[in-house]
């Protein structure tokens, strides 16, 4: 350990903690980004699930607001009476 940067004690050992502590820091920031893509993961799915759930409650009500309108075109109540 005679090179010009590293000749006292003090810098050994701030090197050493270094090199200890970086993987740790590259680990703790690593399973933040994992962490941050599960919880997009589990909103996205959440999101659907709303999405489809909504779309079921309300197929019935579109059926039913539906039931006057022949070909896109809204009948009156009047010349439903016959059908």
């Amino acid at each position: 350990m005679n090179s010009p940067g590293f000749s006292s004690l003090r810098a050994c050992l701030i090197l050493l903690v270094l090199v200890g502590t970086i993987p740790a820091l590259l680990l703790v920031v690593y399973s933040g980004f994992e962490l941050c893509r599960y919880a997009a993961d589990e909103v996205r799915h959440n999101a659907g699930r709303l999405v489809s759930l909504a779309a079921d409650e309300q197929q019935p009500l579109v059926r039913d607001a539906c039931s006057g309108v022949q070909c896109g075109v809204f009948m009156p109540p009047w010349e439903l009476e016959g059908l």
